[in-house]
């Protein structure tokens, strides 16, 4: 029972410590993004719109994201500038 335990609290804390060393949508610069994966790419989009107060599951977000950030990353001169630096989360609109 208490090795039980034991493991339990460490898969615990390996996951917090690993959380913690995760990088939010906001620090992942373009080189980063485009050498992720699918789903990591989706997690990271996914990070940028829950930074940014936004809904997370709307289609109009996701799109609007995905569109701006596989744009912005495209372009030259971008490689090492946030993905946040992608979108104008002041702006109302896509």
């Amino acid at each position: 029972m208490t090795s039980k335990l034991a493991l339990v609290g460490a898969l615990a804390l390996t996951a917090t410590v690993a959380a913690g060393c995760s990088s939010t949508g906001d620090s992942v610069t373009c080189t980063e993004f485009t050498a992720q994966s699918m789903s990591e790419q989706q997690t990271t989009l996914q990070d940028l719109l829950r930074e940014h107060d936004l809904v997370v599951l709307d289609i109009g977000n996701i799109q609007g994201v995905t569109d701006s950030v596989t744009s912005f990353c495209s372009k030259s001169g971008n490689s090492d500038a946030p993905v946040n630096e992608a979108v104008d989360w002041d702006s109302g609109t896509w």
